[in-house]
């Protein structure tokens, strides 16, 4: 299977090492950060969607979806509620949430800035969960979610026999 990543994902995962990626394009997606050319070819042409998988790697980058960037996010998980499978697999643990701002890559002498606490970024996460239906995977650790993400690549992408 050839996995499409979108060209503005940063640092992202490295399937090349699984006998089940034959390769990685580089493709701009109009929603997510992942799916497999297999689902893009049948969702050519169609109204068909049916595969997305959105990336965060940190509570800091989760924080500023949920914080300053909260309508362009809710407009892409409103868009990704469209696919039949669609999931937000972040590279940490629902227990980093809750100690916000620690491990969140936001540096300490910036802190006070912060206008937004763990309850807030789980009630909008939760939130938009409930209203949006994507599925969303706690994996604890950037190898941990590139790994629920191939499963779910293999398993759809297996799925439609392509």
């Amino acid at each position: 299977m050839i996995i499409i990543q979108d060209t503005r994902e940063k640092n992202g995962w490295n399937f090349d090492i699984y006998d089940e990626c034959h390769g990685i394009e580089k493709q701009g997606l109009k929603e997510g950060d992942y799916t497999t050319k297999g689902i893009l070819d049948l969702e050519a042409g169609t109204n068909r969607k049916i595969l997305r998988i959105e990336r965060k790697f940190s509570t800091g980058e989760l924080s500023t979806n949920l914080g300053k960037l909260y309508k362009q996010f809710d407009a892409e998980m409103k868009k990704m509620s469209e696919y039949d499978y669609s999931y937000l697999i972040l590279e940490f643990s629902a227990d980093d949430i809750f100690s916000f701002p620690e491990n969140s890559g936001i540096p300490k002498h910036l802190w006070k800035n912060i206008r937004m606490n763990g309850k807030i970024i789980w009630a909008k996460l939760k939130g938009l969960e409930e209203k949006y239906g994507f599925q969303t995977i706690f994996a604890g650790s950037r190898q941990a979610a590139q790994d629920e993400a191939l499963k779910i690549l293999i398993e759809v992408h297996d799925g439609y026999n392509i």
